[in-house]
């Protein structure tokens, strides 16, 4: 139970123990009527009437303290005008006396928006003798402050009149300490609110400085990396190079010209290497930059795919390079020396990762809106936890570094480029069981109905 309710009940039992005190010393003011027309009985009658009357002023006397004692306002209102208030309720409307307030009606004093409200409240407890309920209403006092009460009303009798005693107290005090209570909670939801989100955006900014170490972390490793991989490609054609013209310089005379053309040869076949080397880190470094040219055009991918197959093959005579494709593919948007470049990858890389005498074999599926390109070896395989890091740069799987060269580009520049030209491109792989590597690239027109979709096996 709330102080609120508790003060409430102690009104009400206040309005009831000095109804019953009035109603019981009125009950007994009229006099007994005497029997007979003795002198005897007749001073009877004015012994008994100077006693109720004696009762009636005691118990009026009463119900004034109790009235005094009480810290807000009891008034009673006959006929709509107060007839009498205790000092408490002089005090509670600002008046500088009981006086004051004679003659003046409650209602005057509530505030215009709660004044009907009152006057029906009494009006209803005069007419229908029945107490009224605690409300809660605004008044204003003569000084025009506003304050907050709680009003009841009971039936009542004032010198044999029929009166409506009522009873408000001050609840301003109350008000304000809730309002005060509702603004202190306030204050603390807003400032939980504000540490939750300073301890977010801290918690934020954390973890983004985290992030940015880590990636500045990978940076340093794949600097490092680089650094490590290529210094090592260029040095060791440019080594053998270098030692292929020093032979040639110094034993000339001694080496036939069958030798000397193979010396020529391998000197070469380690340019092209280095060429190729150097090719590859300008274009990962203008695919960071965007700066690198692909301008995708309505392209026929039959005949790239068919001379990719034919320059590879005649560079990888170990190796078996087939080309199984539809005798047409519809038109694509790519760009042609592009495609040729990614084609050139994906089988260098077949071959590279696969024994002789396997293998190679590029196909084509046509759906809808795209062409799909693979290329499938019986290779070596890549293992399930090095497929997500495969197209990164520079990413080498560590077991396969021994046996082959190259500093992990080449997949890298192929992401690059097939993206560029609004496809995608991805991996299958199981170890000991080779890779499919699969790029897509967007048709230049749908097919319409009754097309054939050619999908060649892989």
């Amino acid at each position: 139970m709330t102080d609120s309710d508790l003060n409430r009940g102690k009104i009400k039992i206040l309005l009831q123990q000095m109804n019953r005190m009035r109603q019981r010393a009125q009950s007994h003011s009229r006099p007994a009527e005497p029997q007979g027309d003795t002198l005897s009985a007749k001073s009877q009658a004015v012994v008994e009437r100077k006693r109720l009357e004696e009762a009636l002023r005691a118990s009026e006397d009463n119900c004034c303290r109790l009235a005094e004692l009480f810290p807000g306002l009891i008034g009673v209102q006959v006929k709509d005008r107060l007839a009498s208030v205790n000092a408490a309720g002089a005090k509670l409307l600002g008046a500088a006396s009981q006086e004051q307030l004679i003659g003046r009606s409650v209602t005057d004093f509530a505030h215009p928006d709660c004044r009907e409200a009152l006057a029906e409240q009494i009006r209803q407890v005069r007419e229908q003798g029945a107490e009224s309920p605690l409300v809660e209403e605004k008044w204003v006092r003569l000084d025009e402050a506003v304050i907050d009460v709680e009003v009841a009303a009971v039936p009542f009798s004032y010198q044999g009149q029929p009166a409506v005693q009522i009873v408000a107290r001050d609840l301003t005090l109350r008000k304000q300490a809730e309002a005060a209570l509702r603004e202190s909670r306030e204050r603390h939801r807003r400032f939980v609110e504000l540490s939750l989100d300073l301890i977010g955006v801290e918690t934020a900014r954390t973890t983004e400085l985290r992030a940015a170490r880590r990636r500045a972390e990978e940076a340093d490793r794949l600097k490092s990396r680089m650094l490590s991989t290529v210094s090592h490609e260029l040095r060791t054609p440019l080594t053998s190079i270098r030692g292929q013209i020093t032979t040639l310089l110094d034993y000339a005379e001694h080496i036939d010209l069958e030798q000397q053309l193979e010396i020529l040869r391998l000197a070469d076949s380690e340019a092209a290497r280095l060429d190729e080397l150097l090719s590859h880190l300008l274009d990962m470094s203008r695919l960071e930059a965007g700066m690198l040219r692909v301008e995708p055009v309505a392209t026929d991918l039959l005949p790239v795919l068919q001379e990719a197959v034919t320059l590879i093959a005649a560079q990888a005579p170990s190796h078996a390079i087939v080309a199984d494709l539809p005798a047409t593919l519809p038109l694509a948007q790519a760009d042609r020396r592009r495609v040729m470049q990614v084609m050139s990858n994906l089988l260098s890389n077949a071959v590279k990762f696969s024994p002789p005498g396997t293998t190679v074999t590029v196909s084509a599926d046509v759906y809808p809106a795209t062409i799909v390109i693979h290329v499938r070896d019986q290779g070596l395989g890549i293992a399930s936890e090095n497929l997500p890091f495969i197209f990164d740069r520079f990413y080498r799987v560590e077991e396969y570094q021994v046996r082959t060269s190259g500093v992990g580009l080449g997949l890298a520049i192929s992401k690059g480029l097939v993206e560029a030209m609004g496809g995608q491109i991805g991996v299958e792989s199981r170890v000991g069981q080779g890779s499919v590597f699969s790029f897509s690239l967007q048709r230049t027109q749908g097919v319409k109905d009754g097309d054939i979709y050619a999908h060649s096996g892989h």
